[in-house]
């Protein structure tokens, strides 16, 4: 798979992920056990939103660049993002017994996944 089409699936998958936390924060909010009632909550995944919005559209207008400097910077924001954020779902599930949403494993999967593919291809970048 060249570069630029990784890039676009990490892209989508963040497009979808802001939009659910945009449009529809009570349902992101439920989803990982939080009060959809609380508009603390609400406005904190909606900011949440705004910022993989912007991350995303970063991606989404530099996959194409020839500027491998920008290319690798934003592949390392992916990995700090996705084992970052493996690294802190298990330190919440398992150390501060947070409870366990139903697709946790997968979404960790998931975001290995990507972060792996991340780790590739900035590692194939001159």
């Amino acid at each position: 798979m060249k570069r630029e089409i990784f890039i676009l699936i990490v892209t989508i998958y963040g497009f979808l992920l802001a939009a659910s936390m945009l449009f529809l924060p009570g349902e992101a909010v439920k989803y990982f056990g939080g009060d959809s009632d609380d508009f603390n909550q609400l406005g904190l995944m909606q900011n949440i939103g705004m910022v993989h919005l912007a991350f995303n559209f970063i991606g989404f207008k530099i996959r194409k660049s020839a500027d491998n400097q920008a290319i690798k910077a934003y592949l390392v924001a992916v990995m700090i993002a996705t084992f970052g954020g493996i690294i802190l779902a298990l330190y919440n599930v398992f150390g501060r017994n947070l409870p366990l949403h139903d697709t946790a494993f997968l979404d960790w999967g998931l975001w290995a996944i990507l972060g792996i593919g991340a780790f590739y291809y900035w590692n194939k970048t001159k």
